[in-house]
Formats: C-alpha cells, sequence, structure tokens
C-alpha cells in the first residue's frame, strides 16, 4: 500500500498539507514497471516552499 504524510512541524496550512500528500499519490504506481528490483519501501521527499 502507498501512502503519504506530511510530518509533524511543516510550516504548511493544512490545505498545503493535502496538496502535497494528494501530489505524491497521484505518482502511483510506484514502483514503477521495471525498477521493483531497485525501488525503496520508504522515500523522503523534502518541499520547499517559495513566493513566486
Amino acid at each position: 500500500m502507498i501512502s503519504a504524510e506530511v510530518q509533524p512541524g511543516c510550516a504548511m496550512d493544512p490545505a498545503g498539507k493535502e496538496s502535497l500528500e494528494r501530489a505524491v499519490l497521484k505518482a502511483q504506481p510506484l514502483p514503477y514497471r521495471g525498477f521493483e528490483s531497485v525501488f525503496n519501501r520508504q522515500l523522503n521527499f523534502n518541499f520547499e516552499a517559495q513566493d513566486r
């Protein structure tokens, strides 16, 4: 099962946290076909908010 969660201490508001989780989940299926043998079951993504 694939899941995504924002770690405690994230400075984003609730809507931003939910947006990040949805974006990660849309990357499914993980692992991509052909990469199963080298797929790490736990991935950590670090996002940094920037003003436009």
